[in-house]
């Protein structure tokens, strides 16, 4: 398995929660964590450790691998926040008495770390031969990736965050912390947890921060811009301009298909559950003629995908699938084409009539003139029903009067 070139692991933890130390087990206090994150000789306790400890009532994880740090604290000139690159001691002992108060108040604890494979920072020059770092980049992707994670977690204006970068392992890492002095969370009334508050954040929440820490660092801008414009425009639109009655080679196959789908025209889109049937049919249209016509485009565009995909799979480790979900994307999107010209076509198509052609215009007019007749015919009848019947009152009304 691919060995992934950034890491994103967080947790949270509660204003009660406990932590191991020499002594026992003791409320951990957000004042001295801005500590432990300010210090150069933090060690990691491996996930067995963490395991061992993990069944406190007091602390909730969220994620599968969180980092934890111990010992005394010592300064280091690398931490960082918002708008400030590098924290002065003043900054530093202003942000721990913010994280007391938020403490006090009740707010959660939320811990962060962004962790790199070192050979990736080399490839992409932030770190040098001889291990120097470019911290710059490394802290404006963490300051992106928090404002994001603090949007979508929707905090408001008392939430503060803390960041440190540590080199003290095998792999340079990014730790952040941030709290909200007055807490924005909900309480949970019921369960296991009644009384705390709610911190988890939703897996599409990391999902977005990891992302827009990454996409920080490395700018695939330029190749997916590329691959968009393959899609979009050498082989989507001029394949909208098609006219499907003229493409020879699949004429059979669109009379089949046409023949076959849904007389409700509202259910041709290639994703509805009543085009199922039809997928296979429709792929096949649109794939030969895309061979035909485009072939030089999309074996540029699959091998674009390819090498985004193995550039994720380096980034991300494990399996990824990207070019297969991209390819599937645009079998979609043609397939719609298609429909959607389909209907434009063969408009005349009647589906009570399958296998009989289409209605011709001479059979409308007819049909047409047969009921207008008959609607004047029927109107004439009324009216000379009701002529006659004015005739026998007038008859009636003459004999009255001539007897008398």
């Amino acid at each position: 398995m691919v060995k992934p070139a950034i890491v994103m692991m967080s947790k949270f933890k509660t204003p009660n929660a406990k932590q191991p130390s020499a002594s026992g087990w003791q409320v951990i206090n957000y004042d001295k964590y801005v500590n432990y994150m300010d210090r150069q000789d933090a060690k990691e306790i491996s996930e067995y450790d963490l395991e061992k400890h993990s069944n406190s009532r007091e602390t909730h994880w969220s994620g599968n691998k969180t980092l934890t740090y111990l010992g005394d604290p010592q300064k280091t000139n690398n931490t960082f926040t918002k708008g400030t690159p590098s924290l002065s001691m003043a900054d530093i002992e202003s942000m721990k008495g913010y994280f007391a108060r938020a403490q006090e108040n009740g707010s959660p604890l939320w811990q962060t770390v962004f962790s790199f494979d070192n050979a990736f920072l080399k490839q992409q020059g932030y770190l040098s031969e001889d291990g120097k770092l470019n911290d710059v980049p490394i802290k404006h992707a963490t300051e992106n990736a928090m404002t994001v994670f603090m949007e979508e977690m929707g905090f408001n204006d008392t939430a503060r965050w803390v960041g440190a970068i540590h080199y003290n392992t095998d792999n340079i890492h990014v730790h952040v912390a941030l709290v909200e002095a007055e807490s924005s969370r909900e309480i949970i009334e019921s369960g296991k947890y009644k009384g705390q508050r709610k911190a988890k954040a939703p897996k599409g929440t990391f999902k977005k921060t990891r992302s827009t820490f990454t996409n920080t660092l490395v700018d695939r801008s330029q190749e997916l811009t590329r691959a968009s414009n393959l899609a979009r425009n050498q082989i989507r639109e001029p394949f909208k301009q098609l006219k499907l009655k003229r493409q020879v080679s699949v004429r059979g196959q669109i009379k089949e298909l046409v023949r076959q789908l849904p007389d409700d025209r509202r259910l041709w889109r290639y994703n509805m559950n009543a085009m199922a049937p039809f997928r296979k049919q429709i792929d096949a249209i649109t794939e030969r003629l895309v061979d035909q016509k485009y072939a030089t485009a999309l074996s540029e565009l699959k091998l674009l995908y390819r090498q985004e995909e193995s550039f994720r799979k380096r980034l991300y480790g494990g399996t990824n699938n990207y070019a297969e979900k991209q390819l599937s994307t645009l079998k979609a999107s043609l397939g719609n084409v298609l429909l959607t010209n389909l209907k434009k076509e063969f408009p005349k198509y009647n589906p009570r009539e399958k296998g009989h052609g289409y209605y011709h215009p001479q059979k409308i007019l007819v049909k047409s003139k047969l009921i207008s007749d008959l609607k004047y015919s029927l109107r004439e009848t009324k009216q000379d029903f009701l002529n006659k019947e004015k005739y026998r009152q007038l008859e009636y009304q003459q004999g009255l009067d001539l007897s008398n």
